[in-house]
């Protein structure tokens, strides 16, 4: 039955062991970085903080009724449920990058569900690293992988990947540009993504 299976399987190798001595979490990569020391963070002067507000999209209602009792109350602030917002791709306005990645969906009066409020049922935490053939027999090399908390990394975070330079089980770092001319249009952008593909699988 289920449980004679899940028993056999759960004996069959040290599992646990292999992910202890493995493994690696993002403290512990912090701690062995010389990139672990926290850079405080840069004040903006108006304009400067202006026009960063403005080139990632943010607009006057959502400073003043999302971000703002965000950081005056420390909870997330509470609307109505209507939303008839254009989607991105059909909106006349500019719109920040992750507005064209929102996920439309029934709404109801429940909460949506998310890993702070709903955490015994939901995660952000994933492994990242490195992936080893899922159908090859269990060693412990499947385990030499980076657990993460969740999968926005902070400044401090994201520079001690970028130095883990093969001291963690022969890890290699690689760092892909994203960015193309503004002047090559739609048809750059096209080009430089599959030019982006083309890189990226040519490192793995």
């Amino acid at each position: 039955g289920d449980a004679e299976i899940k028993q056999e399987i759960s004996v069959s190798q040290p599992w646990g062991k292999w992910i202890s001595e493995e493994s690696l979490s993002m403290e512990q990569l912090i701690k062995a970085s010389e990139a672990g020391v926290e850079v405080p963070p840069s004040k903006l002067d108006s304009d400067a903080r202006l026009s960063a507000l403005r080139t990632f999209g943010y607009s006057q209602e959502s400073l003043e009724l999302l971000l703002l009792p965000m950081a005056r109350d420390s909870e997330e602030a509470l609307g109505s449920m209507g939303n008839d917002t254009p989607l991105a791709v059909l909106s006349r306005t500019p719109r920040s990058v992750f507005d064209y990645f929102y996920q439309l969906f029934a709404q109801v009066t429940n909460p949506p569900i998310d890993p702070i409020r709903e955490s015994f049922v939901m995660s952000l935490a994933c492994w990242i690293g490195p992936e080893q053939n899922v159908l090859a027999r269990p060693e412990p090399s499947h385990c030499r992988r980076l657990w993460l908390e969740r999968p926005c990394l902070l400044p401090a975070e994201m520079d001690a990947i970028m130095n883990i330079g093969g001291r963690f089980k022969g890890w290699r770092v690689k760092t892909l540009d994203t960015t193309f001319p503004r002047s090559e249009g739609p048809a750059g952008l096209h080009r430089h993504l599959e030019r982006l593909c083309s890189e990226a699988v040519d490192v793995v």
